[in-house]
């Protein structure tokens, strides 16, 4: 231990005898707290590991008795010992603790995901239940006075120019402007679904129409018709089944959910695919429909159409 000037010693004395009591007694010494002090006496004072440890050493012996008296050296030894080898073991005890920690708040996510997938299975459950008793409720035909919650259109879109003679629609059924269909606004319930079909060259006056009768969009599905039409800048094989709703409406239920494209060979002009019916039929059979523009009737729907 090299020479230690006399104003490090003063303030090292000084430092010590700031301590509380129970940190100048050999039995409260720990190995943590004697580093801690060791630390910040040298700090403090400017004194060495050595030189502090010394300093510390006399002043618990001042009041030890002869047995619980402690050397300079193996004060020293401790504070090496402690910082070079417990301080890094304890550290890498620490990481392994963060580590299980963090291996613990896993599987509670894990176990959170499968309560709530099994609550959601038992909701979803719950609701295939409740709307099969709705659905056992409904008659097989709707009350003439019954106002429709669910609306089925095909209107008579009115084209400028057809293909040819033998396809043109004037041929099959009367068509109509838009300004005329928009005055055919359905007396429904205050919640209430629209299903428009409507063709491509036609989008922009179906959402015209539908907006007319009050009813938001929501999104659409594909009619894919399995055998290509005649067209301008496409030939035609497909037509669109819009969606649109007005008050508080709800979306099928998870299992009546399907993929928004339905496939069903065309047969003759303007008849509108069977798959589509027995979907809708399986998706809301809880509620009063109606078929708009329709050529013929069907049980369970409401009809309006200038050919029934």
């Amino acid at each position: 231990m090299g020479r230690v000037s006399k104003e490090t010693i003063e303030k090292l004395n000084e430092f010590i005898c700031s301590l509380p009591e129970e940190a100048r007694g050999k039995c409260a010494l720990c190995n943590q707290t004697l580093v801690h002090i060791v630390k910040q006496a040298e700090a403090q004072t400017g004194a060495g590991t050595a030189t502090v440890t010394k300093a510390l050493a006399d002043k618990i012996n001042e009041t030890a008795a002869p047995l619980d008296r402690v050397e300079a050296s193996s004060l020293r030894d401790k504070v090496i010992y402690t910082e070079q080898v417990e301080k890094p073991i304890s550290g890498i005890f620490t990481n392994r603790i963060e580590d299980l920690e963090k291996e613990n708040e896993a599987e509670i996510v894990r176990e959170a995901k499968k309560i709530n997938a099994e609550k959601f299975k038992q909701k979803r459950e719950e609701n295939l239940k409740d709307y099969n008793k709705r659905v056992e409720t409904k008659s097989v035909r709707p009350e003439p006075t019954t106002r429709p919650n669910l609306i089925l259109s095909d209107p008579p879109w009115k084209y400028d120019f057809s293909e040819t003679a033998s396809r043109e629609i004037e041929n099959h059924y009367n068509t109509e402007e838009v300004s005329g269909m928009e005055t055919h606004i359905p007396e429904t319930q205050d919640d209430c679904i629209l299903f428009m079909w409507a063709t491509a060259p036609k989008l922009k006056e179906a959402f015209e129409l539908m907006a007319s009768w009050g009813f938001e969009y929501k999104t659409c599905a594909v009619w894919d018709k399995e055998i290509i039409g005649m067209g301008y800048w496409f030939r035609g094989q497909h037509e669109l089944l819009m969606v649109g709703v007005k008050g508080n409406v709800s979306p099928p239920l998870q299992d009546f959910r399907v993929s928004s494209v339905f496939k069903e060979k065309r047969t003759k002009h303007s008849k509108k695919p069977e798959c589509v019916y027995e979907w809708i039929e399986k998706a809301f059979g809880d509620k009063d429909k109606l078929e708009m523009y329709c050529r013929t009737t069907r049980d369970g729907w409401a009809a309006m159409g200038n050919e029934i």
